[in-house]
């Protein structure tokens, strides 16, 4: 699809198909968040609603505004929701992604008393993928058009890459560093260097031409001076897609599951209430249940 006779490290960022220049406005990208996020319930919906009408959301780019996007919540206060809307497709999955934030801060801060209301890094990335997963979803079933279906195809696993495949080679050289400390080895810049392209070279395989200078990436990854947080952006998203699997295929109680673990804060281990909601993410099927779901989209695309 690239059309290059070699692939490199960097043409692996590169997007698979132009995006549409399609403009979207702020009120088409509510309905489009509604319509993909039906599936969750009308409860759910109304509480969209009561956030799009109480203006929980900072929409568009501003003098001295933060960059990016961004949600947040206080106890007892309804969550705030920071976008930098610009109107294209990853405006919408932003808005989708952000609002998954809120509802689980929502849910949790409504269902729990406020020392268990806080849930862990572990879960924090779930909520808000899953409502991305979903609104690509139906986004897909609502166009034909080739291109479009390729561009939003693309996004899935642009992120799948992003997320699963690189944040898992993260935490395996995170892992290897800190055997090597705890073992009183020596650890220099050459030593993280030569680890760090070992790993590049394993995880992406001989299709894939590597540039030296990958060696040095591991250095900018801020990730690594708080232990042990990159494999939850990986686990986060397989338990993502393991929910959007369960609640498009019409599981029964998949819903009401879900609603609950959005409830849980944090009144048990992480553990426990993902698989209290169903997600065991000690059984090695839910996991394989998350890549099937990604391979019927690499058949489509």
């Amino acid at each position: 699809l690239l059309k290059v006779d070699e692939l490199h490290m960097y043409d692996v960022y590169a997007p698979l198909v132009d995006q549409d220049e399609q403009k979207i406005d702020f009120e088409q990208a509510k309905q489009m968040v509604k319509e993909g996020l039906q599936p969750l319930g009308e409860d759910y919906i109304e509480l969209l609603e009561k956030g799009f009408s109480e203006r929980w959301i900072d929409v568009y780019p501003n003098e001295n505004k933060r960059s990016g996007a961004y949600a947040n919540g206080i106890f007892g206060h309804h969550p705030i929701v920071l976008t930098n809307f610009s109107g294209k497709y990853e405006d919408v999955t932003t808005l989708a992604h952000e609002l998954g934030h809120a509802m689980h801060t929502y849910f949790s801060n409504k269902t729990q008393p406020e020392p268990k209301s806080d849930y862990t890094i572990f879960l924090a990335e779930i909520a808000s993928t899953t409502n991305e997963m979903l609104l690509l979803h139906h986004l897909l079933n609502q166009t034909s058009n080739k291109k479009t279906r390729m561009v939003l195809v693309d996004m899935v696993f642009s992120q799948a890459k992003s997320t699963i495949f690189r944040q898992t080679m993260f935490a395996e050289f995170e892992e290897k560093v800190h055997a090597m400390i705890e073992a009183d080895k020596p650890v220099t810049k050459e030593v993280l260097n030569n680890l760090y392209l070992s790993l590049n070279k394993d995880y992406f395989g001989k299709k894939v031409k590597l540039v030296k200078e990958i060696q040095y990436e591991w250095a900018r990854i801020p990730h690594f001076f708080t232990a042990f947080y990159v494999y939850k952006y990986a686990v986060g998203m397989l338990c993502a897609l393991y929910f959007t699997n369960s609640i498009l295929s019409g599981q029964e109680g998949a819903v009401e599951k879900y609603i609950g673990f959005l409830s849980s804060g944090g009144k048990d281990t992480s553990v426990n209430i993902l698989k209290e909601a169903g997600c065991d993410v000690e059984d090695p099927k839910t996991f394989e249940s998350s890549f099937e779901y990604l391979k019927n989209l690499l058949k489509e695309l």
